[in-house]
Order: C-alpha cells, then structure tokens, then sequence
C-alpha cells in the first residue's frame, strides 16, 4: 500500500470519524504520523504487515479500545503508547520484542494481552498495574524464571506460559485464585509445581511436553478441573486422587510410561474422552482404552471385558412399584451367586424403567454362557415363583464346569436372601399371590428368551415359611 493510499484512507476515516480501522496485511514498512488524528478511532487493526517502529503520534488515540499488531517487526514499544489510557485489548503476537517499557504499567484498563511468539525474558516491576488483565499470553518466549510480579494480576483468568524454559513457577501464583485456564506445555518442568494446587477454580491445565515423573495426592484440590492434558512426560502411575476430580470430562496422558490405571476413575462419572495412546499398557488395559472409557470404568468398577465383545441381554419386565425395591434386593446377590458356581464372568444389574417396569442387563463373555445365565437366572426366581429348585443337581452346575459349590457358602446366602425376601413381603403387606404372580411372569418372559426350553426338574428351595 503506497504512502499516498494510507494517507487517503486515513483522511477518509477522519472526517467520517471512524471507529474502527483495519489495516490488516498492506505490506506497511511505517505508520504516517498522521494517524494521530484519528481522535474518534477504537479500534486498530495493524496486523500482518512490516511495521519496524510506531510513531509517536500512536498515543494521541485517547479513545483506542483495542489495538492489534500481531505479525510485524517491532523490536520495542514507544512510551507513547503507554499512554492510551483506555486500552484494554493488545495484540503483540510475533514480533521481536525483547523487553517491555516501564510505562506499560499505565495502561490500567488492559484486559487482554497477547505478547506470545517474541523474545522476552523478563517483566517490568510496573506489571503488577496492570490489575485489571483477565488473559495474560507469554508463550513462546525465553523466560527461565517466572517474574513473581505475575501473582499480583489477582483478576487473572487465563494464563499461557508455554514453549519458554520454566522449570518452577513462583509461589505468589496461588494469589491467582480466580484462574481457570493454564497452560504450561512444553517448558522444562520435572517436578509438579506444587503451587497448582491451590488454583482451586482450574478448569483447563495443560503440562504436556515436560518432564514430569509423578502426580501429586493434592492434585484432588482441583476439583473444578474439566480438562487435564499432560502428554508426552514420564509418568509411570497415575495417583488414586485422580478419582476425585468429579468434573473432569477430558484427560489426556497419551506418551507417558503408563503400564496400569488406578480403578478411581470409575469415580469420574463426567469423563467422556480418556486418551491414553503411546503407553506401555498392559493387557487387558491397552485394549480397554481403545474400546473406549465405558469399556475401560466397566471393566475397572465390574470386570466386564468389552475389549472382548461381551454378550448382552436386556430384558424389560411388568412390576408392581410395590415389588420392584424387594426384587432388586433380591436380584442383587445373583452376581455373587453366580461368581460361586463359575470362574466365567457374569454381570446382572438391575433398574427401575417406570414405575411398573423393571430394566434387567446381563452381560456375560460370550453368548454360550449368556445362554447358561439366562437358565441359572431362572433357577434363581424360581422359589419366589412358588417352584421347587434342587440347585445340586441342575444342568448348570456342570455346564459351568464346577463340580460343586464351595462349602455350601453359595446356598447358604441364596437362603438368607430368599427369606429376607419373603419376611420383607409380609412386613409390606404384600400378599403372597402378588409376588407368586408377578415373579411367574418373569420366569416366562426368561423362558422365552431361551434357545431351548429345558423342563424345570430341579425340585429344592430353600426352607419356606409354612405362613408365606
């Protein structure tokens, strides 16, 4: 853009008083003094050109709100644009500053500034003036130590430290209680800085690209965390703590030295992306984490393998409101039952649809066995249905290739469920033929659901009460 252009574009926005100026990438190598005369202007955009210097003129802008020079050639800031006293968004992106003026603490009404991609490596005392600064960008700079000035811009939301040389960050940095965003990837950090924990409104950290060897217990303080990437460090182990942060959504520990992960994170029930890519997991885990993280929290709080594709059933069954607690009670120890009888993996859960439907789910390794739960499960509600079950010598016992059940410890809890079900109805007073009745029905729907309907030979039940 030729000297005569910018001129007219100026003169143009002058007498229009314009409040807004762009200027972006027009190859401009100076500014004309004449900018100075755009007393009306708010905002100015001087990005992407070859701007070396800025005349002095640029401080009479009294009413500038924001002004962008990302992507020039500025070595050095004039005092004079210290002096637009209304400022509160400034733009330095990618330049080649290598020191800020002293001054720069007398724009009291910056809010955001962005001095990433220069060559700073060290902050005026003045600073810490600039209270009002709510994004503060330093990345990609040479800072080896942290001004502690930084922990006096209490308002501070935030904070982008990454790609310098930190290896420790000062601890004013806990008076930044009001930060929910840092990024401190890719600097030189071998240790937690420990400070991190007392941001307690943290939503997003990003330590990836360090060197990091452990996580703290205190890291369970952050518990306002969503977002938790620390990638390419040398983790080993994740601490338990890490279960408690009960709002993350995103965790990110992809190349570290992962083998295991703690069971905790079943206790992140938010956590929707787990991404654990270029760590030496061991088996199940490494497949479990490309399955996915209800794969992983399934296998973790239930042992179910989805890695493996498990088979599962679902069944929805008619029941009275007044049944469907005692049932679930009831249905509660099949797992444990079933966990007695075989080595094979089996999973029943239980859950109210409506208030007259019962959800069952029952997940088992594969589909033969899920054939032989489905039968066992039936055996199982058949002395509610007023059946005789002999347990000894059902079909499943060797289906399930186990020769008995050890000291009798599964009949055993079978009973006590059975009566505490039965004693739990004539407290309610439910009468029998409902939960006969009802408990029938379900039996059907099982049958139904089977390949083959075997006859019920089974003649056992635990001991009944001669009442009920």
């Amino acid at each position: 853009m030729s000297k005569q252009s910018i001129l007219q574009t100026i003169r143009e926005a002058e007498q229009s008083k314009q409040k807004q100026l762009i200027l972006f990438s027009r190859y401009l190598d100076d500014l004309p003094p004449e900018i100075g005369r755009l007393e009306h202007l708010e905002h100015l955009d001087l990005s992407e050109n070859h701007l070396t210097t800025l005349p002095p003129q640029i401080g009479k802008l009294k009413n500038l709100r924001s002004l962008n020079l990302e992507s020039n050639r500025l070595s050095k800031l004039p005092i004079e644009l210290c002096r637009l006293e209304h400022l509160q968004e400034l733009k330095l992106i990618k330049n080649q500053i290598t020191i800020l003026p002293d001054e720069i603490g007398n724009l009291t009404e910056l809010k955001k500034l962005d001095l990433s991609r220069n060559n700073l490596s060290s902050l005026p005392a003045s600073f810490k003036f600039l209270n009002k600064l709510t994004l503060l960008d330093l990345s990609n700079n040479a800072f080896e130590d942290l001004p502690s000035v930084i922990g006096q811009l209490i308002k501070l939301k935030d904070l982008n430290l990454s790609d310098n040389h930190l290896s420790a960050l000062p601890f004013s940095l806990e008076n930044l209680t009001r930060l929910t965003h840092l990024d401190l990837s890719y600097n030189q950090f071998k240790n937690f800085p420990i400070v991190i924990t007392q941001l307690f409104k943290l939503i997003g950290l990003d330590l990836s690209g360090n060197q990091i060897e452990r996580l703290p217990a205190d890291i369970q303080y952050l518990s306002y965390l969503q977002t938790f990437e620390i990638v390419d460090n040398l983790l080993a182990q994740l601490p338990s703590e890490i279960g408690q942060l009960s709002k993350l959504k995103i965790l990110d520990v992809s190349e570290n030295k992962l083998s295991t992960l703690p069971h905790s994170l079943t206790q992140l029930y938010g956590l929707h992306e787990l991404l654990t890519d270029d760590n030496p997991l061991e088996v199940p885990y490494i497949n479990l984490a490309k399955t996915g993280i209800y794969a992983l929290t399934q296998y973790m709080s239930k042992g179910i393998d989805y890695a493996t594709k498990p088979s599962i059933w679902h069944l929805q069954v008619e029941v009275p409101a007044i049944l469907q607690s005692l049932l679930k009670q009831y249905l509660s120890y099949f797992t444990r039952y079933t966990q007695a009888l075989s080595p094979s993996l089996i999973r029943l859960e239980v859950s109210s649809a409506t208030d007259n439907l019962l959800q069952i789910e029952l997940t088992c390794s594969d589909t033969m066995e899920l054939d032989n739960a489905r039968q066992l499960l039936h055996e199982f509600l058949q002395p509610l249905g007023d059946k005789r079950v002999n347990l000894e010598k059902s079909t499943l016992v060797s289906a399930f290739n186990t020769a008995n059940v050890p000291d009798g410890a599964a009949l055993k809890e079978w009973n006590a469920q059975y009566q505490w079900t039965l004693k739990s109805a004539r407290m309610y007073g439910i009468p029998k033929p409902v939960l006969t009745k009802t408990v029938k029905q379900m039996l059907n729907r099982i049958l139904l659901e089977l390949p083959i309907t075997r006859e019920a030979v089974m003649e056992f039940a635990p001991p009944r009460s001669a009442n009920y």
